[in-house]
């Protein structure tokens, strides 16, 4: 229960630790008279065995059928700048959830924590990290997510997303950005 999110009679739940140390996020979906029951389990690619704990299910973000899962210290060759793992139901069940894409920074060195909160609205997907806030976005469900800009300060930023609103938190302060219509430019309200 390290992080939750609910959409759309969906709960998805991140731990992690107590899985191999590796973490884990879980998917339930709410049936007939309030009961939950899991329909999914996510878990990061295997790794070297000596690397340090990847954060997998550290934050998480759920928007329709699309999963977001932040894994800070995710390793890519010998650096670990972070990853977001998204996932989305492929089939009518709620049991048909397969990984979709793997968004790893390109341009930051050495730790860059990207992964350690993510927020998710329709076609929009924010990525925070080390250095600010990464956007992508795509042009419907199914297709491939384009990175589209670093917003905010190049500096530790969470972010929480809902609907074209956004909302930054670092050093103390929290900036709420707006974007008009898919594919602008994101602005500071």
């Amino acid at each position: 229960g390290v992080s939750v999110a609910l959409d759309s009679g969906y709960l998805v739940v991140g731990a992690t630790r107590g899985f191999g140390d590796t973490g884990s996020a879980f998917v339930f979906q709410r049936r007939a008279l309030g009961e939950w029951i899991q329909v999914a389990q996510f878990s990061p690619p295997p790794y070297s065995p000596d690397s340090f704990e990847l954060g997998f299910g550290g934050a998480v973000a759920i928007s329709g059928t699309t999963i977001v899962v932040g894994a800070p210290n995710f390793q890519t060759d010998f650096e670990a700048p972070g990853g977001a793992f998204v996932y989305e139901r492929a089939g009518a069940t709620p049991y048909s959830w397969v990984r979709s894409a793997l968004l790893v920074p390109a341009d930051t060195l050495g730790l860059g924590r990207f992964g350690s909160s993510v927020g998710i609205s329709g076609d929009a997907l924010l990525v925070g990290s080390a250095f600010g806030v990464f956007a992508y976005e795509r042009h419907g469900p199914g297709l491939p997510w384009n990175r589209a800009t670093r917003i905010g300060p190049f500096e530790p930023a969470q972010v929480f997303l809902q609907g074209n609103h956004a909302w930054l938190a670092r050093s103390g302060e929290i900036r709420e950005l707006d974007q008009p219509s898919a594919g602008a430019p994101w602005s500071e309200v």
